[in-house]
């Protein structure tokens, strides 16, 4: 049996093997390309803006602007600790059940935040993460979040929120 919900950048599906994550229309095309099967190529130049942050606050400070000179570091600190955080992230199109953990589901909360899962599996023997990010407010986030749960509860791989 196979069901489907729709995410970020294209479409969720659920059969009984696996968890298929496709990539369609136009977001799902530069996602493609920005990223492709690795965020390693993400966290690379996350790293390097952060280091160039570093480097940007490191003159400011010689040269007497404290004010741009924190603000920089700060913003460095937090790319590097996306970084360091996002470190056991993948993007693999495919998931086999029989490797995932757990999921954790996140609500969305409107307009800040949208919903999204976090499905924890293991890929060559070491723990992975993957996010599951759904469609945001305008875009009818909070029923397509509505019914992911119901695919995902009656796949088995979730408790319902109820």
């Amino acid at each position: 049996m196979e069901q489907t919900f729709r995410t970020k950048t294209g479409i969720c599906t659920i059969t009984d093997d696996q968890i298929a994550i496709s990539r369609t229309g136009a977001r799902g095309t530069l996602s493609n390309f920005l990223v492709g099967q690795s965020i390693s190529r993400v966290l690379v130049v996350y790293g390097l803006l952060s280091l160039i942050c570093f480097a940007t606050s490191y003159m400011s400070i010689r040269s007497g602007d404290f004010v741009t000179g924190t603000f920089t570091c700060l913003v460095g600190l937090w790319m590097a600790r996306a970084v360091y955080a996002s470190r056991h992230n993948s993007a693999v199109p495919i998931i086999e059940r029989s490797t995932i953990r757990k999921i954790e589901q996140h609500a969305p909360r409107p307009p800040a935040t949208r919903g999204y899962f976090v499905v924890h599996f293991e890929e060559g023997g070491n723990l992975r993460k993957r996010m599951i990010m759904l469609p945001g407010s305008l875009e009818g986030g909070q029923a397509e979040y509505a019914h992911a749960i119901s695919v995902l509860s009656e796949a088995g791989l979730i408790k319902s929120e109820n």
